[in-house]
């Protein structure tokens, strides 16, 4: 059952789930800048040379429902390091979230393929896109389980968050909970 006092308790989960799927206009962003998580700044990928994957965090990133121009790039604060950046294209924006599952699936069959590790005990999924396109009706009897595995670091919540059907049905259980319920209002308690 979700529990509203998860909000404030779980900040930084929520503030990922929202900075990928609320529409924010410009002042927004500006203000709630230090407070939205902004994602990576490239798809993942891995790279044979350096034998080293890169992850893409998720984050504003993949918002569909901002305008992504000069402005807002001049204010942003991806989460990418000097390698990840020399990827880093404005016309890709706002990055698909389809092609990242793809891409992370890629990652992880690269690193499965040079591993001795088993699979099962190295991905929470074999498929990341069973994550993605599964229906959350029903996301109200395990969120906590969701949110515990998104602080534990488990690679397959990217997935999950990035899933509009998860977004919709967690801002029912929230509404439902509260009516009232305003995202900005939360971003200035935890600002």
């Amino acid at each position: 059952m979700f529990d509203k006092r998860n909000l404030f308790q779980y900040s930084n989960f929520y503030c990922t789930l929202f900075s990928i799927h609320r529409p924010y206009n410009f002042t927004e962003l500006k203000g709630y800048s230090d407070v939205l998580k902004w994602g990576g700044c490239a798809y993942s990928f891995y790279d044979p040379n350096l034998s080293t994957s890169f992850r893409c965090s998720v984050g504003l990133a993949f918002n569909k429902h901002i305008i992504w121009n000069d402005k807002l790039f001049e204010i942003s604060k991806f989460d990418c390091d000097p390698y990840q950046a020399s990827y880093f294209e404005e016309e890709l924006f706002p990055l698909d979230k389809k092609k990242e599952i793809e891409s992370y699936q890629n990652v992880l069959n690269s690193a499965l393929s040079l591993s001795s590790t088993p699979a099962k005990d190295f991905m929470d999924s074999p498929d990341m896109s069973d994550w993605f396109e599964r229906d959350y009706t029903n996301v109200s009897n395990n969120i906590e389980d969701y949110i515990l595995d998104f602080e534990k670091g488990k690679v397959y919540l990217n997935a999950v968050l990035l899933s509009e059907s998860f977004y919709n049905n967690v801002m029912e259980q929230i509404l439902t909970q509260n009516k009232r319920f305003k995202v900005t209002s939360f971003l200035d308690f935890i600002d």
